[in-house]
């Protein structure tokens, strides 16, 4: 990533900020066109569109929605960049949503579980109703707009995966747990570490030292252990049970026997 002239065209370093893009529009779609009606100067002020953030050894101290967009070349008129980025907003504020970029403007054919998550937003995957009157309204007021596209999950994969996360919050219901998301990643990391190839490891040293975060574990090795060691305990009853029946595999931990323990030990 390193070099500018082969990242943009390098297919994983394209499919990430593409990734990252297609989440931030699931978002605007969830978290901010529902509530906030253009980009007026007062909408636009609204920290759900666009909240800045403080960079340190910046002119200015950070970025906010009025912050100009910097480039390495400008774009201006004989820069060889120019077609791709004449008539594009110049500030951060202005780039907030991708179906009101004029002639720049473009939209996403979202499926699986992406396309569940940008239809239903919260209730994704809960069995619960999928928005609110106000919410419906505001969605159709933008019928006439530049569309997204969804198309309807066919993955057998994918719909496990929402039953699974359906059944987990209906039992995390009944048993009066208020945060399910929490130990749906409990639970996912079970089936990570004993279920699936490989292992939930930290960073490596050299990984730590060479973006200067020696005092830093992976939060999935965290999240790991402290299920392990039971600080974070799961709480979903029969988890396991859930688990074997929408993945096939419990991904309960293995009990150490008495010639672990000793090996351990020694």
């Amino acid at each position: 990533m390193a070099n500018i002239y082969i990242s943009p065209v390098e297919p994983l370093f394209y499919s990430h900020h593409t990734t990252i893009d297609l989440l931030h529009t699931i978002y605007h779609r969830c978290r901010v066109q529902p509530f906030v009606t253009g980009l007026t100067e007062s909408s636009a002020g609204d920290p759900r569109v666009f909240q800045g953030c403080a960079i340190p050894r910046t002119p200015n101290g950070g970025v906010t929605r009025n912050s100009t967009v910097l480039m390495q070349e400008s774009g201006r008129d004989g820069m060889s960049l120019t077609p791709f980025f004449d008539g594009l907003p110049t500030s951060y504020g202005g780039l907030t949503d991708t179906t009101q970029l004029g002639d720049h403007s473009y939209s996403y054919e979202l499926g699986g579980l992406l396309g569940d998550l940008y239809t239903k937003c919260d209730a994704a995957g809960l069995g619960l109703p999928e928005v609110d009157a106000r919410v419906r309204e505001r969605r159709r007021q933008l019928k006439m707009q530049l569309q997204h596209v969804v198309h309807p999950m066919a993955s057998v994969d994918g719909l496990a995966f929402v039953e699974w996360r359906r059944a987990v919050f209906q039992q995390a219901q009944a048993q009066r747990i208020e945060d399910s998301d929490r130990e749906m990643e409990k639970m996912m990391i079970m089936v990570y570490a004993n279920c699936l190839p490989g292992d939930v490891s930290d960073y490596s040293p050299e990984f730590k030292a060479m973006w200067g975060i020696e005092g830093v574990v992976a939060p999935s090795k965290r999240l790991l252990d402290s299920v392990l060691d039971g600080t974070d305990a799961i709480k979903i009853a029969n988890w396991t049970n859930l688990n074997q029946q929408f993945f096939g595999c419990g991904g309960g931990a293995v009990v150490p026997t008495a010639t672990d323990k000793q090996a351990i030990a020694t």
